[in-house]
Order: structure tokens, then sequence, then C-alpha cells
């Protein structure tokens, strides 16, 4: 199992903007969570259809990980990334809903997304077509283990971001990186844009970095 290089999305934007009246000057606050989600047994990986049987060896451990921000004005606003393809959108729904009850984060300032690593675990509910026949019981079984205790991870990294919410400040800039190509269409769209918001302690040190990159997480292959 691997975890990409970077950290986080940058839907996160959209929230700060939502988040912040245009002729105040924000007094930010700013905390960040990561919690292990490694696997702890051996369980089917996502991300390919031809690849059918169970993982037993970690490359890389995988993560998900967490920013809260709070502009003292419209209170805290919370994005969750996590190393996998993708996240079911009951999962998804689960997760805010709990936040919301427990955290008092309302449902619109709450984002979860993927890395969108071609080398996670499975989980219940998500892509449940992609190998084309059953999923073996004894299998499933792991997979179900798996997105029950990544739910509580999930909970988890929300309300450590939160407890760990200090002064701060944001930055943003765009710069570019040009490896990403279109595997469909020679000479097609391709995004090389790569937009960066550093999320910084008062004294200047980094506590965290949202970053996304349009390029699909499949260098390893589905061996």
């Amino acid at each position: 199992m691997r975890s990409p290089a970077f950290a986080l999305a940058p839907i996160l934007l959209c929230l700060l903007v939502a988040a912040t009246p245009a002729q105040e000057a924000a007094h930010w606050r700013v905390g960040a969570a990561r919690v292990d989600v490694t696997p702890t047994e051996a369980i089917r990986l996502s991300g390919y259809g031809g690849r059918r049987e169970e993982t037993d060896r970690v490359v890389q451990p995988l993560f998900v990980r967490a920013l809260a921000v709070d502009d003292g004005v419209g209170g805290p606003a919370l994005l969750l990334a996590v190393d996998n393809v993708g996240v079911p959108a009951w999962l998804v729904e689960q997760t805010a809903q709990r936040i919301t009850s427990e955290l008092k984060v309302p449902r619109a300032r709450f984002c979860l997304t993927s890395s969108h690593t071609h080398s996670g675990p499975m989980l219940r509910g998500s892509i449940p077509n992609m190998f084309g026949e059953p999923v073996p019981e004894e299998h499933q079984q792991r997979i179900d283990r798996y997105t029950d205790a990544l739910s509580e991870h999930l909970f988890t990294a929300a309300r450590e971001a939160l407890a760990n919410l200090r002064p701060g400040q944001l930055t943003w800039g765009r710069g570019s990186v040009p490896f990403a190509l279109n595997r469909r269409t020679a000479k097609g769209p391709v995004d090389h844009d790569l937009p960066v918001l550093a999320a910084t302690a008062s004294d200047g040190s980094l506590i965290a970095l949202v970053a996304n990159y349009a390029c699909h997480c499949t260098t390893l292959g589905g061996g």
C-alpha cells in the first residue's frame, strides 16, 4: 500500500472564501492532525479490476489527514483527506453527521476527499462492480472490518485537528508541473496547474500544506 506525496486537496479554498466576509481581515486559527489508517491484516486492494488477491505487505503507511481553520467569524471549517482511491457517499455523509452532532461543525463547512491512490484498501460500497465477480466472503469480512475502523479514524482526525487549533495564517499560490499526460487522447486536455495552500503558525512554522494535481495515481500498476 502506497501513499501519494500530496497531503490534502484544495477544496478547502472554497470553504475559506465562504468563511470570511470580504471586508474583514480574518484572525485565523489553524490546526492539523494525522491518523495512521494502514491495514493491520491482509486485505483486497481497490483500483485495478484484475488485482483479485489480498495484499499482505505494506510498502508505505496510509493516513487520513485533517486541517481545521477558523476565521474568528463564522466558526471552524474542516477538510479531511484519506489515502484511498475513493470514499463512498454513505461514509462521507455518516462522517459529516457525526461531526455535526458531536463537534458542532455544520455540513457546509466539512469536506472529505481522497488522494485517489490505486494502492489502498477496498472499502464497503466503493466501486462494488470493479472486479466483475463477487468478492469472496472472507475477503468481504476484512473489507468490512477495515471500513468500520476507517470510519472511527476519520472522526478522530477531525476531532484532533479542531483540538489543535491555534493562531496562524493562510497563504496560497499556484505553480505549474509539466509531467501529467492525457492517457486517453494524444495531445488532449491536460491540467498542469498546482495550487498550494500553506497553513502556518504565528511563529511562521509550517502546520500543513494543501495541494492538488490532476494526475492519475496508477504509477505502480496492478501487480
